[in-house]
């Protein structure tokens, strides 16, 4: 378990250093490509060193509409 600690933590550095960025999406519905696009897009507005990002998509059939996106420490719901 500790060694795979250690490597999740090089693996965040090495994310980090490429400038990518891991987005956990949760939505009521599957995203369309737009929609995909469209959060790749918002998240490199708020992160202007953001050059990839890597979305994690869980569909939530207990929102009513929308998305809710997890950047970091930070959480936009839409």
């Amino acid at each position: 378990e500790e060694l795979a600690d250690i490597l999740a933590a090089f693996e965040d550095l090495r994310a980090h250093a490429d400038g990518e960025v891991k987005v956990s999406v949760r939505s009521a519905a599957p995203l369309t490509a737009a929609q995909r696009s469209s959060i790749e897009a918002l998240v490199k507005d708020l992160r202007a060193e953001t050059k990839t990002v890597v979305l994690d998509e869980t569909t939530d059939p207990s929102l009513i509409a929308g998305a809710v996106l997890k950047v970091g420490a930070t959480q936009i719901d839409t």
